[in-house]
Formats: structure tokens, C-alpha cells, sequence
């Protein structure tokens, strides 16, 4: 919109509201002048007052049938989105509004530079009140799906202590789609999951239970950058408990955490063979530099921390 069109709207408007000012012949020509410089003075304002940026409104009790207002807010943060896009980013910009609450995020939100706006018209997502809308990508899980352990072959491997306390519970039946098994070797979450129960981080199994094992001696050190290597390191352990888990490493399900190298690098790392007689430990895959201490000889120091994670036998 021009200046002059502003002002030609500001003056219809002026002349509908305050008709004795615009139509009525002055009394006195200093009058006159007086109107002509509050006219004057309301027509420059109204030409300077920006444009308020466009709203939209979700919240967690809203629907995405409805049009995205204060009073009919949209349930989803994509509603919102195809929202702006459809719009387009006119005039001041738009501002997106989350009502207090929790809003499920089953798959990531998905923002595009289309969808930034620009200096003078920002597109900006905020809640209502700082700190009360929260993006949850968690899965509630109801007690009611969960089912004690009675499968004898699972039983037979948990300690006896445990044999009637472990429940389960099926995540592919209730629609979460990544239960794939970790990875061989990996360095962050490994994609395993964490359960929240009343606010409170569950642990996940392990042994020891508060603190770490130590390797005995290094066999191989599984170094990958030696050749086309692929299997990775051996090393003998100390204690007696690795034995009871032989079974899950026949069967791929045995992973162990350590900082195999130096104290600042943690690795996750599967077994391959658990040699209960030998006690000895190879695992799957070889990495970068391999096991034992970088400050001791090539058998280890001896000091190398290291746990068993995500075991049912612990």
C-alpha cells in the first residue's frame, strides 16, 4: 500500500468519525488552521502505525479441522506450518502460539528456509507462557501392556533373584518402529531406548551395577588401522560372572562399554566370543586404534574400565 492510498484510507475514516471536522467550514481562519493541523496530525500517524504480524494458535486440546485461531486453535505444530505456508509471509510477519501443555512429536517437525521469514517479517514460534509448552517425543506406555516374563528359556538366563520380578512389554504392537537391534559398534546412544517412570530415569541393566570392571591383560588389541581388519580385539578378564553370559553372546546379544583406549573416548562395542574356560572376550568389531591403554605397553595397563550394558542376565 502507498503512502497515499494510506492516508486516503486514513482520511475516509476520519471524515466517518469525526464529520464536523473534515465537513464543517471553519468559524475563524485560525481555526481553520487548527482542524487542517490535527487532521494533518491524525493522518500522519495513521500512516506510521505498522501493521500487527498475523497470529496462529495450537494447542494441545485444538483440532486441525479448525482455522487456527485464539479461539479455534489447531491441535498439531505441522497444521500451523502448512498454515504459514499457505498464507505466505505478508506484511509484519506471523507468529505462531503454543497454549500451554505437552504435544506429542511422533516424527520430527520439519522447517525448511521457506519457513524462517525474513528481518522485517520473522516468522517466530513461541508459547504463550515461557516454559509450559513442552515437545514430548516420548512413547506413554500404559501399565496395562506390560506382561510378567514366563518364557522358560528367558527365565533359565536371568539371576535367580529376578526369576518372577521382570515384566515386558511389546513396542513393535504398539507402533514403535525403531526396536532394530544397536548397532555393532557405536559411540552415542546406539538408538537404545530410555524409560521414564513417574519422571525418573530407569537404569538400564548392567554389571557391575554402580560402577566398572577392569580388563586383565590384552590379547590382541584389535587395531583397525593395521591392514583390511575387521574382527575386533581379545582380552582376558578377572572375574566369574561373564560366564553366566555366554549364551546371549552365542546369540548376538551381549554389548559391552568401555574407554578401551584412553579415559575420554567411550565406546559400545558387541561381543563375538565369550570363552568362559580361557575367560577371554573377543569383540565383533575392530576399531580405530584398538584396545589397551595408550600410555602403557601393548598388553594394556591392566586399568582399562568396562561394563556389561542391556544384558537380561543383570
Amino acid at each position: 500500500m502507498t503512502l497515499l492510498s494510506v492516508l486516503y484510507s486514513a482520511a475516509r475514516f476520519v471524515r466517518c468519525a469525526v464529520p464536523a471536522v473534515v465537513l464543517g467550514p471553519p468559524a475563524h481562519p485560525m481555526l481553520g488552521a487548527a482542524a487542517r493541523g490535527a487532521l494533518w496530525m491524525a493522518l500522519s500517524f495513521a500512516a506510521i502505525v505498522p501493521a500487527r504480524a498475523a497470529e496462529y494458535f495450537v494447542a494441545p486440546s485444538g483440532e486441525d479441522t479448525a482455522d487456527g485461531s485464539e479461539a479455534r486453535p489447531f491441535a498439531t505444530l505441522e497444521r500451523a506450518r502448512e498454515a504459514v505456508r499457505s498464507r505466505g509471509n505478508r506484511g509484519n510477519g506471523v507468529t505462531i502460539w503454543m497454549e500451554p501443555g505437552t504435544y506429542p512429536v511422533t516424527k520430527t517437525l520439519e522447517l525448511s528456509s521457506a519457513d524462517g521469514g525474513s528481518a522485517s517479517a520473522p516468522i517466530a514460534w513461541r508459547a504463550r507462557k515461557d516454559g509450559t509448552a513442552v515437545l514430548d517425543a516420548g512413547r506413554r506406555l500404559a501399565a496395562k501392556d506390560f506382561v510378567k516374563v514366563d518364557d522358560s528359556a528367558r527365565l533359565a538366563r536371568m539371576a535367580e533373584e529376578a526369576r518372577g520380578q521382570v515384566w515386558q512389554i511389546d513396542l513393535r504392537r504398539l507402533g514403535v518402529r525403531h526396536t532394530q537391534r544397536p548397532p555393532d559398534l557405536f559411540e552415542d546412544g546406539g538408538g537404545l531406548f530410555e524409560l521414564y517412570c513417574d519422571s525418573v530415569r530407569q537404569p538400564l541393566s548392567r554389571w557391575p551395577n554402580d560402577a566398572n570392571t577392569t580388563i586383565a591383560r590384552v590379547l590382541d588389541a584389535g587395531d583397525s588401522s593395521k591392514g583390511k581388519r575387521t574382527e575386533g580385539a581379545t582380552f582376558a578378564y578377572r572375574e566369574e560372572r561373564p560366564a553366566r553370559w555366554a549364551e546371549a553372546a552365542q546369540s548376538d546379544q551381549l554389548w559391552l562399554a568401555g574407554y578401551w583406549r584412553v579415559p575420554w573416548e567411550y565406546r559400545v562395542a558387541r561381543v563375538k566370543r565369550l570363552d568362559p574356560e580361557q575367560k577371554t572376550i573377543t569383540l565383533a568389531k575392530a576399531f580405530f586404534m584398538g584396545i589397551g591403554s595408550k600410555y602403557a605397553g601393548p598388553e594394556g595397563a591392566g586399568t582399562e574400565p568396562w561394563r556389561a550394558v542391556n544384558l537380561l542376565e543383570e
